[in-house]
């Protein structure tokens, strides 16, 4: 949407200072061929989206998004693939389930020095 919003900023200074043509003409049709009628999400996103989710080689994922031009970007999905040729899942997860896995493997190690009366 910073396109059209980048264009809808340029023809409002152009009105009201009279200066130039305004923003740069488009013809009515262009959103349609940027833009999906029905999510209203660009096309380029979505395609970077499906080529991440299809190409086994993409080891991780990430869109970010800015409310307006002057914002600052905020990661909007942040994917990561757990297995090389596994599913694109949320990177929080995958952290989350390192950490679970790292923590139950300490565990094992301290029962089994335990039971060895090694103790620790």
């Amino acid at each position: 949407m910073q396109i059209t919003q980048r264009w809808r900023e340029a023809y409002e200074g152009a009105l009201t200072s009279g200066d130039g043509l305004g923003g740069r003409w488009v013809p009515s049709d262009f959103t349609r061929s940027v833009f999906d009628s029905e999510t209203g999400r660009s096309l380029s996103q979505d395609a970077a989206q499906k080529l991440a989710q299809s190409c086994a080689s993409v080891e991780r994922y990430r869109r970010y998004w800015r409310p307006s031009n002057d914002a600052q970007a905020v990661v909007e999905v942040d994917q990561t693939r757990r297995v090389p040729g596994g599913a694109l899942v949320d990177t929080a997860l995958v952290a989350t389930v390192s950490r679970g896995q790292a923590r139950r493997a300490e565990i094992r190690r301290n029962l089994g020095d335990l039971s060895k009366g090694t103790g620790r």
